[in-house]
């Protein structure tokens, strides 16, 4: 009979320590895998179980490539990582449960995981309070965290590639334009002679660079424009045989062209492998300078800028006094077809593109008001021609203050 009372005394003991034991669990699990509430929190005691970890990862295409932004850095995306977080028991006072053997008893929390390879960790455990656990012997008490990572898929931005350009001055990419196998040329104002540029033995700064790359951003070849005193070239385009004409200004005297005066406009066409075909200045003894081109379906090609000058093959301009914005057609074997002019001073063609029929549109900035009436400093421009140089319309952008295009 004693013996019978002993063993049902010891099994209240039991159910009593397991019931209290049971308490403080509950007291301290939450959102656990069996839907209880748990505080984890890291080595300062900041709680973490209601933030998921995450880790950065390079974002590739379907071919598993690399994708890069407009500005040549590799994209990343962030994705969740998995965890798998074992974590000590406390009572209420912030204070380690332990069992019989003096063991700190643990709950593990379970964030579901994602698609991948596991990643095994370990971190330490801490209390409510945020305090280490530590073993009886002094040993830091520690819980695993296994976490994958999901592949990322490109967002966006469908740039599967970048690429940069330069030495050690001042280096920009002024304008590009495709080509008909599938790549595109750019043009380049460098004031390096290194880096890239180191095996082009440039003359002078800023230097002309004609690059041709692949339609996977392969660099084919890059031409250097010599000259004495510079070249800026603003635009580029290309024709349906892939002969490439770029634009822009220079004062140099060593082109192998006319040299009329201060800046004059210049006008350069290469073949497909960029060898130069021809070379044209435009312009008097004041400043001139080509700011945009574009190849005409017919074969002719459209350059748009700016005159100073009323004298030199500039003289049709009748820039007398002041500027005038003007456009110059030219033949493909580069003879002037027709130069036409329009506003005064200080009005300029910014940019210039042709139509499939041939027709003309050349947009820019007007504030002398003899286009017509400015509503403000300056109004933005657009002008139709016809492929005979006929104008067809004007019109007028623009409010009171300074309007381009």
């Amino acid at each position: 009979m004693n013996s019978n009372k002993k063993i049902v005394i010891a099994a209240i003991v039991m159910l009593l320590a397991v019931f209290c034991v049971m308490s403080a669990c509950k007291k301290n699990i939450a959102n656990s895998g069996d839907g209880e509430v748990v505080v984890v929190t890291d080595e300062n005691g900041v709680p973490i179980t209601d933030v998921l970890d995450t880790t950065i990862v390079d974002v590739t295409n379907e071919n598993g490539e690399l994708v890069y932004d407009e500005d040549g850095n590799v994209k990343t995306s962030v994705v969740y990582i998995s965890k798998e977080v074992g974590i000590p028991v406390t009572d209420e006072n912030g204070k380690a449960v332990t069992n019989a053997r003096g063991e700190v008893l643990t709950t593990m929390i379970i964030v579901p995981p994602t698609t991948g390879g596991p990643v095994v960790t370990e971190l330490p455990v801490t209390d409510g309070n945020g305090n280490v656990v530590t073993k009886p012997g002094g040993e830091t008490v520690t819980y695993t965290m296994v976490y994958t990572t999901s592949p990322a898929t490109p967002g966006d931005n469908s740039a599967n590639w970048g690429s940069s350009y330069g030495g050690s001055g001042n280096d920009s990419f002024n304008d590009t334009a495709k080509t008909p196998d599938g790549g595109f040329v750019a043009v380049v104002q460098a004031n390096s002679d290194d880096g890239s540029l180191k095996n082009l033995s440039v003359k002078s700064t800023p230097a002309a660079v004609v690059i041709k790359y692949d339609k996977d951003g392969r660099l084919q070849w890059q031409k250097y424009l010599p000259s004495n005193n510079g070249i800026i070239l603003s635009s580029v385009d290309t024709d349906s045989s892939g002969n490439i004409i770029a634009v822009g200004y220079s004062k140099s005297t060593d082109l192998g062209v006319q040299s009329y005066g201060d800046y004059d406009a210049v006008i350069y066409k290469l073949n497909s492998s960029g060898d130069i075909q021809w070379i044209r200045s435009f312009g008097g003894s004041k400043t001139d300078g080509f700011y945009s081109v574009s190849a005409s379906p017919d074969g002719s090609y459209i350059a748009a800028g700016i005159t100073f000058s009323s004298d030199g093959n500039a003289s049709d301009a009748g820039a007398v006094g002041s500027s005038k914005a003007i456009i110059v057609k030219y033949s493909s074997s580069g003879d002037v077809i027709f130069v036409r002019s329009f506003g005064g001073n200080g009005d300029t063609f910014n940019d210039v593109k042709t139509a499939s029929d041939g027709s003309i549109y050349a947009v820019g900035a007007f504030q002398s008001g003899a286009l017509f009436r400015s509503r403000g400093r300056a109004d933005a421009g657009v002008v139709k021609l016809s492929s005979g140089g006929d104008t067809l319309w004007v019109k007028q952008y623009g409010g009171s203050g300074n309007a381009r295009q």
